[in-house]
C-alpha cells in the first residue's frame, strides 16, 4: 500500500472532520479514514490510479495559492423544499419537515450581493413556487442571470414556461434519467417520459437553451447513456448533458453499491460508443481545460470531467478527432511561474496547433469567454455555446465518504439556503445538509 497524498475528511456518520490518507493498493484508489467513535473507512475513489494520480497533479498544480480569489462560476438559490415529485432519492429530502421560504424582499437583498452570476434556482421543485416569475424578475434586474433547475412537470405547460422565458428566464437545467418509464418509476415514483419530451418540446418552440442533468444508477438506466447522447446530438437547443451519478447523500433511496465512478460512466458511455469516448481522450481535454480555467481565473471542479462535442444533424465527432491535443505542450503550462507573460507565451504556441477549419468557432468563443470574465466578470453559461458545440460531462457529487478538503476548498458553487445562509462551498453544503439529518 503506497499512500499519495494526506488531506482532511469527514466521518460518513457523524459528519466530524477527521484525517485522510489517499492510497493505492492492489491496482486502486482509496481514501482511508477513521473515526473514533463509528470505526475505520475505506472509499474507492479511483479503479485507475495512473488517470486519477495524473488528474490530481494537474488539479492541484494550477495557482494553488492564488485560486481562493477566483470567482465562483454561480450559486444556488433554494427557493423551496417542497416538491411536486416523490423520488426514493433526494439529496435535500424534499418534502420532509417544514421549512422557511426566503420572501421576495429578502432575494432583492441578497442579489445584490452578486453581478454576471449565474443563479440557480433550486429546490425541491421550484416552480412549486407561485410567485417563481417575480423571482426570477428580481434576479434578471439586479443584472445575474437566472436559470431554472426542473423536472419539467410545470414547464410542459407551454404558456407557463412562456411566462417564465418573458420574464428574464435564460436556461433551463431539465432533470432526465433517459427514455425508460422503468427507470422514472424506480428512480422518481412516477412515469415521466411523455412529461418530458413535452417540456424539451416547448424549449424548443421558445428558443431556449437547456442542459440535460442525468443521474444513473448502477443497475436502473445507465443503459440509456448513449440514447441520450444521441438525442441531443440531434437536438442544437440541448447545450450539455451532465451525466452524474447517484450520491448517497440526502434521502438514500439506494444502496451505496448503486454509485458509479465518474470514470467508470466514462468506461459505460466508451462501450456504447465504440469507443469513440473514452477516459483517455477526456484526460488529454481535461488537460487544455484546466489551463483555460486558470486564464479565466474560475474555480474548477475536481469531481467532474468534460469533453467537447463537435455535431451535425446526424453525427458527432469529440474535439480530439478535430485535433490533436497532444501536440499542445501542456506541461510547459503546468511548469511554468503563471504569470502574464508565461500565459501569453504559452497562448502563442498552442494557438497554432488548434486552428483549423472546424476548431475556428470553439476559438472564437474561448476568446469572448475569456475576454467577457476579464472585462465584465460574467459567468459562463452553455447558452451561449454556438449550435454546433455540446458539453458532456461525467461525475458524482460531493458526499461525506469521498469530501477531500483539498479539492472541496476549489468549489466552483455556492449555494443560498432557505433560510438565507449563504455558503461558498456547495461541498460544504452537502456536509451541512447531512449535519442537520
Amino acid at each position: 500500500m503506497q499512500i499519495t497524498r494526506k488531506t482532511q475528511s469527514v466521518c460518513p456518520k457523524c459528519i466530524k472532520k477527521i484525517k485522510a490518507d489517499i492510497v493505492e493498493e492492489y491496482g486502486k484508489v482509496y481514501m482511508l479514514k477513521r473515526c473514533q467513535r463509528h470505526g475505520n473507512f475505506k472509499v474507492l475513489l479511483s479503479n485507475r490510479p495512473s488517470y486519477y494520480k495524473n488528474l490530481t497533479k494537474l488539479y492541484f498544480s494550477l495557482n494553488k495559492d492564488k485560486i481562493q480569489k477566483c470567482k465562483r462560476n454561480y450559486f444556488n438559490l433554494y427557493v423551496t423544499l417542497r416538491c411536486n415529485l416523490n423520488c426514493s432519492f433526494c439529496l435535500t429530502k424534499a418534502n420532509q419537515g417544514s421549512h422557511k421560504e426566503l420572501s421576495l424582499e429578502k432575494i432583492n437583498d441578497l442579489m445584490k450581493n452578486w453581478k454576471n452570476t449565474k443563479i440557480g434556482l433550486w429546490g425541491g421543485e421550484p416552480t412549486i413556487r407561485e410567485d417563481l416569475p417575480e423571482i426570477i424578475k428580481i434576479i434578471k434586474k439586479s443584472g445575474n442571470i437566472p436559470a431554472l433547475y426542473t423536472n419539467g412537470i410545470k414547464i410542459a405547460n407551454y404558456r407557463y414556461l412562456k411566462h417564465l422565458r418573458d420574464k428574464g428566464l435564460e436556461i433551463v437545467h431539465l432533470q432526465f434519467d433517459g427514455f425508460s418509464d422503468y427507470a422514472y418509476k424506480k428512480m422518481r415514483n412516477k412515469k415521466l417520459i411523455k412529461i418530458k419530451l413535452k417540456a424539451l418540446d416547448n424549449l424548443n418552440r421558445l428558443n431556449m437553451p437547456v442542459v440535460l442533468e442525468t443521474t444513473l444508477v448502477k443497475g436502473v438506466n445507465e443503459n440509456e447513456m448513449a440514447n441520450i447522447l444521441n438525442y441531443a446530438v440531434k437536438n442544437n437547443l440541448i447545450k450539455a448533458v451532465l451525466f452524474r451519478s447517484y450520491s448517497h447523500i440526502g434521502r438514500k433511496g439506494f444502496k451505496k453499491e448503486n454509485e458509479l465512478l465518474g470514470e467508470e460512466l466514462i468506461d459505460i458511455l466508451e462501450n456504447q460508443t465504440n469507443g469513440m469516448i473514452s477516459n483517455k481522450k477526456i484526460l488529454e481535454f481535461q488537460k487544455l481545460l484546466y489551463i483555460f480555467y486558470d486564464l479565466i481565473s474560475t474555480k474548477r471542479c475536481f469531481y467532474n470531467q468534460y469533453i467537447l462535442v463537435n455535431r451535425d444533424k446526424t453525427d458527432y465527432k469529440i474535439i480530439n478527432d478535430i485535433v490533436d491535443l497532444n501536440k499542445i505542450d501542456t506541461g510547459s503550462y503546468y511548469k511554468s511561474d503563471k504569470r502574464v507573460y508565461s500565459k501569453i507565451k504559452f497562448i502563442a504556441k498552442a494557438l497554432p496547433k488548434l486552428v483549423n477549419s472546424k476548431t475556428f468557432k470553439i476559438l472564437i468563443l474561448s476568446l469572448s469567454m475569456y475576454l467577457t470574465r476579464k472585462l465584465f466578470k460574467r459567468s459562463f453559461t452553455s447558452s451561449t455555446l454556438p449550435e454546433e458545440l455540446l458539453i458532456l460531462g461525467f461525475g458524482c457529487i460531493c458526499n461525506a465518504y469521498n469530501y477531500d478538503v483539498d479539492a472541496a476548498r476549489y468549489c466552483i458553487g455556492g449555494e443560498i439556503t432557505t433560510e438565507g445562509k449563504i455558503i461558498h462551498s456547495l461541498a460544504e453544503s452537502n456536509l451541512d445538509r447531512e449535519r442537520k439529518i
